[in-house]
């Protein structure tokens, strides 16, 4: 896992590249590296570890016009300082990061020591780095050197140079990876990730494969793949965040939860005028002529798809539902009318973008649904729906799963022409408020639970979908083993595992399973588990841990069941001492290994 952030600007960087820098890493980043260009010429720092162990080697008095950072995570059993990027030239020609993975690079390599390179390096981005100086040889113009050597390069990349005696001009070339172009006042940016520059950029351009270019402090100049000059198309982000700070908060992730009721008005005043919906009318043609509907998703992504499988279902649909990681390697062509709908918080993770070009080579319709505008899956699909979540920098999900349900269930609301569930919502948005006044009750269960080793989350129907986030939810952020079964499936087999005073949370909604979700919850009982109950009111019990008294429906019980399972996850990992905004082994959006 890795990123890069690039800055030009007319006033100093060092600050706000470095803050960026902060946002790209990640909790097990093991290396990290900037370079800062100025009059006196080019400044390089690196270090094996973060962010915070890079800044006290950074003079106070060192800072530039132009710079670049990098953090990852890399492939080496032992990181050393050699092979931390950015990385130069033999000569120092070009200063280089690079993410992606490059397939031919041992040829590169043994090409340019015939021609008497030399590697002070183990790492890819050296052989890259001195590529584009043996091309400049013949020609010293840096976009016909960095454009020779692309044609040279197998695989996917994306990455920043900076020639010498040039610290007024960033270069970049994109080929499989992506990256994003931020424009903002008196600066240009260029990053991997939309988040780490939402508050330094308002406009954005996201760079198709194949097309290369350079940024100063006032322009993008954009060249495609047959060097040929062309003009980018900036695109304003429609959420835009006043600030990425955390105010009161002592967590992002905490920050993000109580978001969530913003994050669900947004979406109705998005889609819904006061009168009617507002989606594309082509989209809900192209739904309702479908012969099949096909989700693709991944993590808690796969996890709203499930409850977007129901309500499709119940709209007559054919649905399946597949992780992508696993649909890849088995894809699914039903031979009918097929539109797929991949889901995706940062619409940059691998295994979906994967999926979307096998989805094209069928010919097959694909509707984005995801967070960021500026991203691979927005604009490569047919159709395209935003969360409107704003910026989420906690690694485990929170108000972009609230976004995804809500977002589904208006679509649905529009193809049944259902206008009642604008104030099915708007009860939705009341009860996450009484919910966050009582987030010390959902504490107190946390209180009781983080000790232990197991924990399982039950329920049926929409129910067991809201389980089985919860289940990640908790994994993710605290490691405490968790799993989710249907309501009755616990009897057969899992049964087992359950001890005295281990956690079993219960999900109740629906009148239709109640009795027989009771039943279970007497038989967990009986064993002496921790048993905890979260229901909604209509199918309460004086017993039960957590009551939500507002008048929800049944097929938004997902929507305040995940703040109640958000709450405990986070209470849990506070209480282990948990770094909750970027547990362990983990990235907010999963890319493939990188060079």
């Amino acid at each position: 896992m890795s990123g890069f952030i690039g800055r030009v600007s007319e006033s100093a960087v060092k600050e706000r590249l470095l803050s960026g820098l902060k946002l790209l890493q990640f909790k097990d980043d093991d290396s990290t590296g900037v370079l800062f260009c100025n009059k006196d010429g080019k400044h390089l720092y690196r270090v094996v570890g973060q962010v915070s162990d890079l800044i006290p080697l950074i003079p106070e008095d060192v800072d530039g016009y132009l710079g670049i950072g990098h953090t990852r995570w890399s492939t080496y059993t032992r990181q050393v300082l050699e092979n931390v990027y950015p990385l130069s030239s033999e000569t120092g020609y070009v200063t280089l990061v690079v993410n992606g993975l490059i397939d031919n690079i041992q040829m590169i390599k043994r090409r340019l020591i015939k021609r008497g390179y030399s590697f002070r390096s183990n790492s890819a981005v050296e052989v890259v780095a001195n590529l584009i100086e043996d091309n400049a040889r013949e020609n010293e113009e840096p976009i016909r050197a960095l454009h020779r050597a692309m044609q040279f390069l197998e695989g996917d990349y994306a990455l920043l140079a900076v020639f010498k005696g040039n610290c007024r001009q960033l270069f970049f070339a994109k080929h499989g990876v992506p990256i994003i172009i931020g424009q903002g006042r008196g600066a240009m940016l260029i990053c991997t990730d939309y988040s780490a520059i939402a508050d330094q950029a308002n406009e954005y351009y996201y760079p198709k494969d194949g097309e290369l270019g350079y940024i100063d402090t006032e322009k993008l100049v954009l060249f495609n793949s047959r060097l040929r000059e062309t003009k980018p198309h900036f695109t304003e982000v429609s959420v835009s965040e006043k600030t990425l700070e955390l105010g009161k908060y002592p967590h992002y992730m905490l920050k993000e939860i109580e978001e969530a009721p913003g994050v669900i008005r947004r979406l109705i005043n998005h889609y819904f005028d006061g009168t009617k919906y507002r989606f594309d009318d082509r989209l809900i043609k192209r739904i309702i002529d479908a012969d099949m509907i096909v989700f693709i998703a991944a993590g808690t992504s796969y996890n709203a798809a499930l409850v977007g499988q129901r309500y499709l279902r119940n709209f007559n649909k054919k649905v399946d539902v597949f992780i992508a990681s696993e649909w890849i390697f088995y894809p699914y062509q039903s031979g009918e009318d097929t539109l797929y709908i991949l889901i995706s918080q940062s619409g940059e993770t691998a295994d979906i973008s994967k999926c979307l070009r096998t989805i094209r080579a069928y010919g097959a319709d694909v509707l984005a649904i995801t967070n960021v505008e500026v991203s691979t899956l927005y604009q490569s699909a047919d159709y395209s729906l935003l969360l409107h979540a704003g910026t989420e920098i906690s690694v485990a999900s929170t108000k972009a799963y609230i976004a995804q349900i809500t977002l589904l269930s208006l679509l649905y609301a529009r193809l049944v022409n259902k206008i009642t569930t604008i104030a099915a919502l708007e009860r939705v948005i009341e009860a996450i408020y009484n919910i966050i006044s009582r987030r010390d009750d959902i504490k107190a269960i946390a209180d009781k639970i983080y000790k232990s080793k197991d924990v399982f989350f039950l329920g049926r129907g929409f129910d067991y979908d809201v389980a089985v986030e919860a289940q990640l939810k908790l994994k993710e952020t605290t490691y405490i083993h968790a799993e989710a079964y249907p309501g009755g499936e616990m009897l057969h087999g899992p049964i087992a595992l359950v001890e005295e005073n281990t956690p079993v949370v219960f999900f109740i909604s629906d009148s239709l399973t109640v009795a027989a979700t009771r039943e279970v919850i007497e038989e967990m009982r009986n064993r002496k588990a921790n048993t905890i109950v979260c229901s909604l009111a209509p199918f309460n019990d004086s017993s039960d841990s957590f009551i939500i008294s507002h008048p929800i429906k049944g097929y938004h019980s997902p929507i305040t069941f995940a703040v109640f399972a958000q709450y405990l996850a986070y209470f849990t990992a506070v209480n282990l001492g948990r770094d909750v905004d970027r547990p362990r082994n983990l990235a907010k959006a999963v890319r493939d290994r990188n060079v």
